[in-house]
C-alpha cells in the first residue's frame, strides 16, 4: 500500500505557512509533537508580529523573541486598568495589593524587549499604567528603527518620554498619546518639532485630563496643628476669642 503524505513530508516554508494561521498556546503545543515541528516553532520566521490581550499571557513563554520581531502589541483591558490609574498615594492597602502583583510585568518584558529585539518598527502600549518614561526610553534606545508609537491610558507617561523618543527616535512616522493623562499639549509639540518624517501625530483627550498630584506634604515640624472644640461655639469649653481670632464686624461671643 502506498502510503500517504504526512505533515512532516511538507518543507519549511510550508509549515511556517501552516503554523502562522495558530495561536500561540497551539503552536506551542504542536511543537511538542516531534523535533521537526520544533524547529519549525524556533524559526524566527514565525515571530514578527506578538500581540497581547492581558498581561497573564507574558508570563506563558509560549512565544519566542528575537531579531525578527517587528510589531509588539501589548494591550489591556480590565477593570483592574482603573485600579492601577489611581495615584499611588490616593490607592488603598487593598488596591496596592492588587496594583503589586502585576506592577513590574510590563516593564520587565519590555526589558527583555529591548535586548532581543533590536529591529522593532512598532510598538503599542494600552492600558499600561506601570509602564515609566524610563523603561520606555530604555528600549527606545535600543530599538532605532521604531517607526510607530502607540500609547492609549499609560497613567505613569509624561511629557519627558515623549521628549526622549524623539531624541532617541527621530524617524517615527506615527505616534499617539490618547488619553494618557500626564502627558500634556507641550510634549506633543515638542516630538512634532523633533521628528520630521512623523505623519500622524495623535493627543486624544490630552490636556483635558486631570493630572496627577503630588502627595500631599507633611506638617511642619514644631507647628501644631490648629484644634477646634468638640463642644463648639455653644459649650462652656468654647473658643477663646481673641483680638486675633474674633469674627470681622462682630465683639466675640457672649
Amino acid at each position: 500500500m502506498e502510503q500517504l503524505p504526512t505533515l512532516l513530508h511538507l518543507n519549511q516554508e510550508c509549515l511556517l505557512h501552516l503554523f502562522s494561521f495558530l495561536g500561540r498556546a497551539d503552536r506551542a503545543s504542536l511543537s511538542r509533537a516531534c523535533t521537526r515541528l520544533r524547529s519549525v516553532y524556533e524559526d524566527p520566521a514565525l515571530w514578527t508580529d506578538l500581540r497581547f490581550g492581558s498581561l497573564v499571557e507574558l508570563n506563558r513563554g509560549d512565544y519566542r523573541l528575537g531579531a525578527a520581531l517587528r510589531r509588539l502589541d501589548v494591550c489591556w483591558y480590565s477593570s483592574r486598568v482603573k485600579v492601577c490609574n489611581v495615584e499611588p498615594w490616593r490607592q488603598t492597602e487593598l488596591q496596592r495589593a492588587m496594583c503589586w502583583q502585576h506592577e513590574s510585568v510590563v516593564g520587565d518584558f519590555l526589558l527583555q524587549v529591548s535586548l532581543r529585539c533590536p529591529n522593532l518598527e512598532r510598538l503599542s502600549l494600552a492600558g499600561c499604567a506601570h509602564v515609566t518614561d524610563e523603561q520606555l526610553c530604555s528600549l527606545l534606545r535600543r530599538c532605532p528603527r521604531l517607526r510607530s508609537l502607540l500609547l492609549h491610558n499609560c497613567r505613569s507617561l509624561t511629557d519627558a518620554a515623549l521628549e526622549e523618543a524623539g531624541r532617541l527616535a527621530p524617524g517615527l512616522t506615527h505616534v499617539r498619546a490618547d488619553w494618557c493623562r500626564n502627558v500634556t499639549p507641550a510634549g506633543l509639540a515638542h516630538i512634532r518639532a523633533a521628528c520630521p518624517a512623523l505623519q500622524v501625530l495623535s493627543g486624544d483627550r490630552v490636556g483635558a485630563l486631570v493630572p496627577d498630584e503630588p502627595p500631599p506634604r507633611p506638617p511642619s515640624p514644631g507647628r501644631p496643628k490648629a484644634r477646634c472644640s468638640q463642644w463648639g461655639y455653644g459649650g462652656h469649653l468654647g473658643h477663646r476669642l481673641t483680638e486675633h481670632n474674633a469674627p470681622l464686624g462682630g465683639e466675640g461671643f457672649r
